[in-house]
């Protein structure tokens, strides 16, 4: 009887953290395959004063701030389409025009959030530490 109540109680308390619903996979099947979850994200500063503090907000956490849902293979939050961008500026030593160029991405990331929830990922994540000064 006391073995039968410990797996009911171990099933309980264990088993939800597997469940394909919970946040940890609800995102698997809609992620593309080159975003990593734990890929770091940029929180533009109008929305990072109404987030909880995180030290490091990802791509699986953000997803679960903006409420985000899969639906027929494809990811959305706030009724858009989740669109994924990466960042430029992570230059050890920057281009001539990197003014342009950062100009360029804050124009497009304003044209695409028109039509998609953006989530912008941090260019730091896939740069090699020892390449950047």
């Amino acid at each position: 009887m006391i073995k039968v109540f410990l797996a009911l109680v171990l099933t309980l308390t264990v088993a939800p953290l597997a469940l394909p619903g919970t946040s940890a996979e609800r995102f698997s099947k809609c992620l593309p395959a080159e975003i990593d979850p734990g890929s770091p994200v940029v929180i533009p500063s109008e929305q990072s004063s109404k987030r909880r503090a995180t030290n490091s907000p990802t791509v699986k956490s953000r997803l679960i701030q903006l409420k985000a849902s899969c639906k027929k293979g494809k990811l959305f939050a706030s009724g858009k389409p989740v669109y994924f961008y990466n960042l430029i500026g992570c230059w050890g030593n920057p281009p001539a025009d990197y003014l342009d160029l950062l100009k360029q991405q804050s124009d497009e990331i304003r044209r695409l959030q028109k039509k998609y929830t953006v989530i912008q990922i941090s260019c730091a994540a896939s740069a090699d530490p020892r390449r950047v000064s």
